[in-house]
């Protein structure tokens, strides 16, 4: 799908002329800029952090800004290289992601029929539907409200503090009030479970890390 919109994007910028892609480029795309090679250079605002994005938006329907024709928005800091689930450091993700743009060979015909035959067949859709998921909270009395507002604080204290997101929860004070309010386990944080930080070690394929003395 990156593939197919980053061709897209380039023909935007070549006027309609469809060009053989460097596929060094869509690695860059996880990167604030990455977006910028293939468009105009004129009236593009590249933004991250999901604070900063907001507040251009707002400053959009102000009035604020408005000679903008194209935003790429990521809503992590840094892009997706600085996102909760990249487990190296957002620097050193970010100088591999260079590495290996730099290094990426240029497409064969052959990839590019590949790529056209997969997404005529639809190989890349969606086969169900996204339902949203309901954000009402319980309608509870005070005293309930209270002992649970106590109950979140002390789970809060077991906690990391990382807000890594891992658990499901955007941080871990929501995660300490989904566990108050018996939304979810305090053994969601990937942190509290070893079992799950088993399950982490054998996606990434890493040992525990040996400590020197």
């Amino acid at each position: 799908i990156l593939y197919r919109l980053r061709k897209e994007t380039t023909k935007l910028k070549n006027g309609g002329k469809d060009n053989t892609l460097d596929l060094g480029e869509l690695f860059h795309w996880g990167n604030p800029e990455g977006e910028f090679p293939n468009l105009s250079r004129e009236h593009y605002l590249p933004l991250s952090g999901l604070t900063d994005v907001i507040r251009v938006f707002d400053d959009i329907e102000k009035g604020k800004l408005t000679n903008i024709e194209f935003l790429e928005c990521h809503a992590c800091l840094g892009g997706c290289v600085g996102g909760n689930l990249t487990v190296e450091n957002l620097y050193v993700a970010r100088s591999k992601d260079l590495h290996l743009k730099a290094n990426m060979p240029k497409p064969t015909p052959e990839f590019e029929r590949e790529v056209a035959r997969r997404y005529a067949g639809e190989d890349f859709a969606m086969r169900g539907s996204i339902r949203p998921r309901s954000l009402a909270r319980d309608v509870v009395d005070l005293r309930e409200r209270v002992m649970r507002r106590k109950r979140a604080e002390e789970v809060l204290k077991g906690l990391p503090l990382l807000n890594c997101g891992l658990c499901g929860a955007p941080s871990c004070k929501d995660h300490a009030d989904d566990v108050a309010s018996s939304r979810s386990e305090i053994s969601d944080c990937v942190f509290l479970s070893k079992a799950r930080i088993d399950l982490l070690r054998k996606i990434y394929k890493k040992g525990p890390r040996s400590v020197k003395k």
